[in-house]
């Protein structure tokens, strides 16, 4: 019976971890077109801290560990890393260059340096 619950527990993350993969892998041809200013903390709720937390504290999806952005090599990683991060994907994380425009993704990353890591 142990051994069924583990089973239906392992599934079950296997099934959020590909939800979480498909929504950032929408794609398309081009970029979607602006359509009016969505706020940055929104992009970031909506995008990143599914993954990387509300606080940028990073989290753990099953085996595969999210980096924080609050701390450890974020703190000292150039903004073109992070845009390029954004922007390719890669190490798990999906490409957000088919779902953001270059502002969303530039807004992003001010948000992380000012807001999460408290530059200004």
């Amino acid at each position: 019976m142990a051994a069924m619950r583990v089973n239906e527990n392992f599934f079950c993350l296997v099934i959020v971890c590909l939800a979480l993969s498909a929504a950032g892998c929408a794609s398309s041809a081009q970029k979607p077109a602006p359509t009016g200013a969505v706020p940055v903390r929104v992009l970031y709720e909506r995008n990143c801290a599914v993954c990387h937390g509300p606080q940028g504290q990073g989290t753990q999806l099953g085996t595969m560990k999210i980096p924080p952005l609050s701390s450890g090599a974020a703190l000292t990683d150039p903004d073109e890393k992070f845009l390029k991060q954004i922007n390719d994907g890669g190490n798990g994380m999906p490409p957000f260059k088919y779902t953001l425009d270059d502002k969303q993704i530039n807004d992003l990353v001010r948000f992380v340096r000012e807001e999460i890591q408290g530059r200004k």
